[in-house]
């Protein structure tokens, strides 16, 4: 996969036949490497497991296995 490939299997599509990209691809169309890197901690953060104070990140201490 080059810089400017994205892997999407053919099975993803709507029914007008549309590909159908998902929240981290629009990301890296949109700007690159760093953008998915930013999508993917909101995504931790939002569901509790990273907590992020100012430009710092930090764990959250899990309380299952």
């Amino acid at each position: 996969m080059g810089p400017l490939h994205a892997d999407i299997p053919h099975n993803r599509t709507d029914r007008r036949g549309a590909t159908v990209l998902d929240v981290y691809e629009v990301a890296y169309l949109a700007a690159g490497p760093q953008r998915v890197a930013q999508v993917a901690l909101l995504g931790l953060r939002e569901r509790g497991q990273v907590g992020v104070i100012g430009p710092r990140t930090a764990g959250i201490p899990s309380s299952g296995p």
